[in-house]
């Protein structure tokens, strides 16, 4: 789909992590096409389906939701169990009209999801990435490169440090590990600079992806 319309610049690649079918109590509207196609998904009866999965809200059918809001079609590994039948709402996120309706709710909504990757102005990544690349130098002596097949959670905005060329390091320890990160989330806060977490080899690919889309680069000096 289309980001042309959207608040800010962005790319979206379903990681099928969950994220979105567990943030609360709420409704996923489906049709009875739908639940036809998820019962055979499951090898269920409609009947069944319907009973143990369905309920009405209003004359229309929703599917269930668990104690915690999640969706009760989650697997035990936070997998949609029908992903490949999933209804029109849960196909079209995030390009929902309240989730581009403005800025700070694409930005919200990009909290929680690790698939949509939002890029920052040339100027703001400029001014940024110089402060980033500072704070991540002073733990240089207990860091380290991180390789492709590293599974530690980092930020969007060490990525965009790495693509600019600045380096991005991995703290060798939990603890400076955390203290990294909530160094670089408040100047993500400070500043609004776009803020992500996904595992390293995903998200870099998707960073990259999403400046190559916009034919830009992050840079660490001002564009003129």
């Amino acid at each position: 789909m289309s980001t042309a319309n959207a608040p800010l610049p962005f790319r979206f690649d379903c990681h099928q992590c969950g994220h979105c079918c567990r943030i609360g109590h709420g409704q996923v509207w489906i049709t009875e096409t739908d639940a036809a196609e998820m019962a055979s998904a499951l090898g269920m009866e409609f009947d069944a389906f319907v009973h143990t999965h369905v309920r009405a809200v209003e004359g229309n059918w929703s599917l269930r939701e668990q104690a915690d809001g999640s969706c009760v079609l989650l697997d035990g590994n936070q997998r949609c169990r029908t992903y490949e039948q999933r209804p029109e709402q849960c196909s079209s996120f995030p390009f929902w009209p309240s989730v581009l309706s403005s800025a700070a709710s694409l930005v919200a909504t990009a909290a929680y999801c690790p698939g949509i990757q939002i890029l920052p102005d040339p100027v703001s990544a400029s001014v940024v990435l110089r402060r980033a690349q500072g704070r991540l130098q002073a733990k240089a002596n207990a860091a380290e490169v991180p390789s492709a097949a590293s599974t530690r959670w980092v930020s969007a905005i060490e990525i965009d440090l790495y693509l600019a060329g600045g380096g991005a390091f991995q703290a060798a320890s939990e603890e400076a590990t955390l203290q990294l990160e909530q160094s670089l989330l408040s100047l993500c806060e400070e500043t609004g600079y776009p803020w992500s977490r996904a595992q390293w080899p995903r998200l870099l690919r998707d960073r990259r992806r999403a400046w190559q889309e916009h034919d830009r680069q992050p840079t660490l000096y001002s564009e003129p």
